[in-house]
């Protein structure tokens, strides 16, 4: 099995869509939707008082109840379809190698520039571990993002991983924009050296759209969720705070709603 380090560049045209993707997102999900639903009760307020007041009153209620974490941790559970690895598990002997997939970057001036998200940096981190306890070589994977001066993400993720946590990446392909790119990528990255059973990192929602899609390359998927969220992530939850708005509940029902809308994507598109 080849291991030297390489990068991989695969044949990709930048269009409009990421933008209009990115778009869609910001209107149609949380906080965005609520700001469209306020403008429709402004609009109808002098038009259709009442519709206007119930629009109102729904809004206020449907954002009250995705701030909190009953709501978000429900979503999350119903996502998150695979549990924590088992080290022990005996498939992990037919593993090959571990793909951590790219979870963003973002720009900040302590380091000079942009640096690993904090997604991106818990997958780094749980991956290092595995490749500390299984000696398997590592494929990251993550390309340029349109709207961030930036190196390619996986080339980024590299450097942190080296300098981080001590662990040198075989592969970075550098050239996907979205989970089903980097299947595809990393799986002629991976079949050009007979690498076909891998551990497959990334956050516990992202994972079974994940490895559906990494599976239809004709590889062999051990999840390896990290960075759980849903109610199995904590026990110690009192019953009162879980009606209670924040806006982490918030970000997470972002997460939830938009997984749920891009496996349904995936399964028409893929």
């Amino acid at each position: 099995m080849q291991t030297s380090n390489r990068v991989y560049h695969g044949a990709q045209e930048l269009d409009l869509s990421y933008f209009f993707i990115k778009f869609l997102k910001t209107i149609f999900l949380p906080p965005g939707i609520f700001i469209v639903l306020f403008a429709g009760v402004l609009y109808l307020w002098n038009r259709r008082p009442l519709l206007a007041k119930r629009l109102g009153l729904a809004t206020v209620i449907i954002f009250w109840l995705a701030a909190t974490p009953l709501v978000s941790k429900s979503l999350m559970s119903i996502i998150e379809s695979y549990p924590a690895l088992d080290v022990a598990d005996p498939r992990l002997e037919a593993a090959q190698a571990i793909v951590i997939l790219g979870g963003g970057l973002q720009s900040t001036p302590e380091f000079g520039g942009a640096t690993v998200s904090k997604s991106t940096l818990a997958r780094l981190s749980y991956a290092s571990l595995l490749a500390r306890i299984t000696n398997l070589p590592v494929l990251v994977t993550g390309g340029e993002i349109p709207d961030l001066n930036a190196k390619p993400e996986a080339e980024i993720m590299a450097q942190t991983m080296e300098f981080v946590f001590g662990i040198k990446p075989q592969w970075k392909e550098i050239q996907s924009l979205n989970t089903a790119q980097k299947a595809k990528l990393s799986a002629d990255i991976l079949k050009e050296n007979k690498i076909h059973t891998i551990l497959l990192v990334s956050q516990a929602w992202h994972l079974q759209r994940a490895v559906s899609i990494f599976s239809e390359q004709g590889l062999n998927v051990i999840p390896a969720p990290t960075y759980f969220e849903g109610f199995n992530s904590t026990t110690d939850d009192f019953w009162l705070t879980l009606i209670f708005p924040n806006t982490d509940s918030l970000s997470h029902s972002y997460i939830a709603m938009h997984e749920i809308i891009g496996r349904i994507w995936y399964w028409i598109r893929y």
